[in-house]
């Protein structure tokens, strides 16, 4: 947080209201530590009200606001992807609690799904369309367990397994990341149980061979939107579920005039178009492809809030790790090296797994050796 005080401290630059937009964060009004652990626990407190129905359109709006003010300034620790994807869906949900007693929560219950299908086709065309031959070739995952950032014990074992299993796990991989989300707006539950079935498979599978903190956790309850309360009445306890009204407004919607259909259906093809083109659009660039010029302010907009952004790892699979050893001394002849606790290091321990939890230090220490000028230009700011 100290290295972005003086561009947060240089207020002589903008006026207030264009220095907010270029930079949306609380942090204007105090950089101190002090204000920093209110941030942090004020953010606790909308998570918790909104959580046991004290007012959710408030708590769910100040979660959001507290989470993305974090993010601005706490560059390089963040935003990593599922940092933005907590933003924007913080957004989409304060939406559907705003209107929960509105026709909205149907067309936003359509939006939720279209983030879940958004994000799983963007991680699929960033590794299938990044022309890397390991993807090509489905050989990709035979890197990936040991020179992903951070692997884990089962990752360990997993990578020990045959070589056709890893071919068809990426054969898997691209019909979930590619096909499956196209079923998410399937006519029939039982279609979009294969698509609910199929990613939330995936998460689980993710979450237990690597760590990516809370994306998995994230993407697990995203991944509810795609059933709906019929199939929730069915699995779960009755102790769990909460009585609803019409099911969000979903059973009513044989009651809409037809002039209110096509109204709808034109609204959210357009709204469909804008949200995928602009999500795409730094990946269309990375292809050299030029966006249209219409979108320029609304991609501007869009991504200064964090309100769409684009999702996608592993384009390029790393065939090769170099771990970064950090070492000191006190008379400049022993030394001794630091050990991490997440970040692979002594051989002899097993990796550890941690669930939910994101190690920031370790998760950029595996970026600084792919640097192609390591060893030669000087380390990074932060480092």
């Amino acid at each position: 947080m100290a290295k972005r005080k003086a561009l947060l401290m240089d207020k002589k630059k903008y006026t207030p209201g264009y220095a907010f937009f270029v930079c949306p964060t609380l942090f204007w009004f105090d950089v101190s530590d002090k204000w920093l652990s209110t941030h942090c626990w004020a953010g606790i407190a909308a998570a918790i009200a909104a959580s046991v129905g004290i007012v959710p359109p408030v708590g769910i709006f100040f979660c959001w606001l507290f989470y993305h003010s974090l993010n601005v300034p706490a560059y390089p620790w963040f935003p990593f992807q599922w940092d933005t994807l907590l933003v924007e869906v913080n957004a989409l949900y304060w939406m559907t609690a705003l209107f929960s007693k509105t026709f909205a929560p149907w067309c936003l219950i359509w939006c939720l799904r279209l983030q879940i299908a958004r994000v799983m086709l963007s991680s699929g065309l960033v590794k299938f369309g990044s022309r890397c031959e390991t993807w090509k070739n489905l050989t990709a995952l035979h890197y990936h367990y040991w020179t992903q950032p951070l692997p884990n014990a089962v990752a360990v074992i997993v990578h020990g397994l045959p070589d056709w299993f890893h071919k068809l796990s990426v054969g898997a991989t691209a019909c979930i990341q590619l096909l499956v989300p196209w079923l998410v707006y399937g006519p029939t539950a039982y279609v979009r149980f294969v698509c609910f079935g199929a990613t939330t498979s995936m998460m689980f599978l993710i979450m237990m061979t690597g760590n990516y903190g809370f994306f998995n956790v994230l993407m697990l309850v995203m991944s509810t939107g795609i059933m709906e309360d019929p199939f929730w009445r069915l699995v779960l306890p009755d102790w769990l579920q909460v009585p609803t009204e019409s099911n969000l407004g979903i059973q009513n919607w044989w009651w809409l005039p037809l002039s209110a259909w096509w109204i709808v259906t034109v609204l959210a093809t357009i709204f469909f178009v804008t949200y995928v083109q602009c999500s795409l659009v730094p990946t269309l660039t990375k292809a050299h492809i030029t966006p249209s010029k219409p979108f320029s302010h609304l991609i501007a907009f869009t991504t200064t809030f964090r309100l769409i952004n684009s999702y996608g790892l592993f384009a390029h699979m790393t065939t090769f790790r170099k771990e970064l050893q950090i070492e000191a001394s006190q008379d400049d002849y022993h030394w001794f090296e630091y050990e991490f606790h997440h970040k692979p290091g002594n051989v002899q321990r097993p990796m550890p797994m941690c669930p939910g939890h994101l190690p920031r230090l370790d998760w950029r220490l595996w970026f600084i050796p792919l640097d192609p000028f390591f060893g030669i230009a000087d380390p990074p700011d932060w480092y």
